[in-house]
């Protein structure tokens, strides 16, 4: 428990990386509720992938599948920022901030991504 405390006790007094650390946080539970509110549960297969490779573009999966989906938000909001936190510690402001701003970005880009598919796709 002392090492936790540590790894986060610089960052508590420099405001920007705690802002940005609450941001990461924040966008992970937006995707996970994002997910969660877009998932609706049938009795039958769903398309749940799309790829252009092969004889068949959608792959047929249990509903459940979009719930698997949701915790990557959770693993954003809590791995990510334990993550920054240790870059922080070793490598600076500069890398963790950079780290930050890319784990944002990277839950943007995955719901653009999953909510244009959600729509797209037949169910």
């Amino acid at each position: 428990m002392k090492t936790k405390a540590n790894l986060f006790k610089p960052i508590l007094k420099d405001r920007k990386m705690l802002i940005l650390m609450a941001s990461v946080f924040i966008s992970g539970i937006i995707f996970f509720i994002f997910m969660i509110l877009n998932t609706k549960s049938y009795d039958y297969l769903l398309n749940v992938r799309y790829t252009v490779f092969g004889t068949s573009e959608f792959y047929k999966d249990s509903w459940t599948y979009r719930i698997i989906l949701a915790f990557f938000g959770l693993i954003i909001s809590f791995i990510h920022n334990i993550i920054i936190a240790k870059i922080y510690s070793i490598s600076g402001r500069r890398a963790a901030a950079v780290f930050a701003i890319f784990s944002i970005i990277l839950v943007l880009v995955g719901m653009i991504i999953i909510g244009t598919s959600i729509r797209e796709i037949p169910n």
